[in-house]
């Protein structure tokens, strides 16, 4: 069993098989939306939020991955 608890740079995971044989695991999440992630490696980082369904009943999702030289102002554009 492994705990991965969320936090910065001081708290990233990753699994890395070091055998020779193929590594099989489950993950369990609680699955909270909107879920941000870091990539401490590329410096990217993710944003999910699962929302209601559509009015024809289908799964809406938000999701964006990027990094933050890519932010823009409030007002840019406007």
């Amino acid at each position: 069993m492994i705990a991965c608890p969320a936090g910065g740079k001081e708290t990233a995971h990753q699994i890395v098989n070091t055998g020779a044989e193929e590594l099989r695991y489950l993950a369990v999440s609680t699955k909270l939306s909107p879920e941000l992630v870091e990539y401490p490696d590329s410096g990217k980082f993710g944003v999910l939020a699962e929302l209601p369904a559509s009015a024809e009943g289908k799964p809406q999702r938000f999701m964006f991955i990027g990094r933050e030289s890519q932010c823009l102002g409030y007002w840019d554009g406007e």
